[in-house]
């Protein structure tokens, strides 16, 4: 494979490990096993049939367990230390052939992507969990089965594409995890103001807080990346290399985008913040 493939197919399974790692696993083995391809660097070895047939096992024990409402909870806090490290495993076995400069931001690249898809899933399946119907549990349980196994395929046939996915959730991600955090302040603070017997604080009031301290910064950085993206995207076009254009520039559309959307979310936060003093001052 050339380095664009190995690449997409190093960030690619390291994804998916971090949704289903047995079933990356599985699926790599068996593509290289059936489907005649061949699998870069160390990822090799999965064709041999004792792993295909432990990580088939280990899948079917995930696939119970993925069912049961509060047990598919434990498990991801249980795999929160097998998927994330494995995710920066298969990116490094993947790109062990390659310059080592890559081969080391690969790998930092797929724990990064693991722990993303990971935290994710667990955080989407504890919101599911307040629901008391196991209709919700078993949807998900199949989605995330569906986008593993098709995303480990894409990640080995179609490099460019896996790429855009990859973009596209992290888009998702980026969009998914403050509301997320909001969430775990609004239960933490619903606690102590219970034990205190203090009144409540308002949502907006941490809204503020955040919107000044981390919502700027973070503007910020999408912005100093989008840029940088930019110019590396401008060299691979130099170059000739139109696949790195792409990829990068794809990246590059989406720190932009991330950038406008906390620049949008500052400034909702700053008029919030005046209302609620003018009301203030109103009622004072």
């Amino acid at each position: 494979m050339e380095w664009f493939s190995v690449l997409s197919l190093a960030l690619g399974s390291a994804w998916t490990s971090g949704i289903n790692l047995y079933a990356t696993v599985t699926v790599l083995g068996l593509l290289q096993k059936f489907g005649g391809t061949k699998l870069p660097g160390g990822l090799e070895v999965l064709d041999n049939w004792w792993i295909i047939g432990v990580a088939g096992f280990l899948y079917l024990i995930e696939f119970v367990a993925d069912k049961v409402p509060y047990v598919d909870s434990v498990w991801d806090v249980v795999h929160t230390f097998i998927r994330v490290p494995a995710g920066a495993i298969v990116a490094y076995a993947a790109t062990t052939e390659l310059d080592a400069s890559v081969h080391v931001i690969a790998t930092l690249l797929g724990g990064g992507l693991a722990l993303s898809s990971h935290g994710t899933k667990a955080a989407v399946r504890a919101t599911a969990n307040l629901s008391p119907e196991p209709f919700s549990n078993w949807a998900l349980s199949l989605f995330e089965d569906g986008v593993a196994i098709l995303g480990t395929v894409l990640a080995v046939i179609a490099p460019v594409l896996i790429l855009i996915v990859i973009a596209v959730f992290l888009v998702f991600f980026f969009w998914f995890v403050p509301r997320v955090v909001r969430a775990a302040d609004d239960q933490r603070d619903a606690l102590v103001c219970q034990r205190q017997r203090f009144p409540r604080r308002g949502p907006a009031v941490r809204r503020k807080k955040f919107s000044f301290g981390k919502i700027e910064t973070m503007e910020r950085l999408f912005q100093i990346l989008a840029a940088i993206l930019a110019g590396v995207a401008a060299f691979f076009a130099w170059r000739g290399n139109w696949d790195a254009t792409f990829v990068t520039a794809v990246f590059g559309a989406v720190s932009f985008f991330l950038s406008v959307r906390f620049q949008v979310k500052s400034r909702l936060n700053a008029r919030e913040a005046e209302r609620q003093k003018e009301m203030m001052k109103d009622e004072g």
